[in-house]
């Protein structure tokens, strides 16, 4: 997989993502339920709030998760 600065932002900003998500779905995640179409509005949503100084931090953490892969204690997760 290759990690862009929206991908590193969801993975970071995960919790974040999924509250709005619910509130827009009314519904928590699920196979059967429309959370799933709510999620990526949600994560454009989110990453249209981040200031560059955020921005450039996860394309920044995006460049080195690409070349280094994930670090140990996020890969536990």
């Amino acid at each position: 997989m290759k990690w862009t600065m929206q991908r590193v932002a969801g993975h970071v900003l995960k919790a974040e993502v999924t509250t709005v998500a619910v509130d827009a779905s009314g519904e928590n995640p699920g196979p059967k339920t429309s959370f799933l179409g709510c999620y990526q509005p949600a994560l454009q949503q989110i990453v249209k709030g981040l200031d560059k100084e955020e921005q450039q931090e996860y394309q920044e953490l995006a460049n080195q998760w690409n070349k280094e892969g994930l670090p140990d204690d996020i890969r536990r997760k």
